[in-house]
């Protein structure tokens, strides 16, 4: 319940993407736009970075800044990895210029969201919508 939900839209196509560390390091959201493209998704891309894990809360081990060497926002403090800053990043290097990011932690904020950090383990689940209006 910390990864972060990345919603596309462009045209008639939308996506919705599960950006936890691993998938962010896997380059999901550059596949993810292309992916809206074989789709026949037409025009520019819009993405809106929901509630996850921030560079407020998420304190992680120092290989994992490896996978994100390209990423100068990456770091945040001496431990702690912000997401949404690569998420923005790859978004950005995907040519998807409009970005809405909530910026809402689900670590910090227990009394909105579940956390799998926060809670130890144990905890319920978030649940994103994306739908073409």
């Amino acid at each position: 319940a910390d990864c972060l939900p990345v919603l596309l839209s462009a045209g008639s196509a939308v996506a919705a993407l599960h950006c936890g560390w691993r998938p962010l390091a896997d380059g999901i959201i550059g596949e993810g736009v292309e992916a809206l493209r074989e789709l026949g998704a037409e025009g520019p891309v819009s993405a809106v970075i929901g509630p996850g894990a921030r560079g407020c809360c998420y304190e992680v081990g120092e290989d994992r800044f490896e996978h994100f060497a390209h990423v100068p926002d990456a770091r945040a403090g001496e431990r702690n990895l912000d997401l949404p800053a690569v998420a923005r990043h790859d978004l950005s290097a995907a040519g998807v210029a409009e970005v809405h990011d909530l910026g809402l932690c689900t670590i910090c904020r227990p009394d909105v969201f579940f956390s799998h950090r926060a809670d130890g383990g144990v905890t319920g689940r978030q649940a994103g919508v994306v739908w073409r209006a």
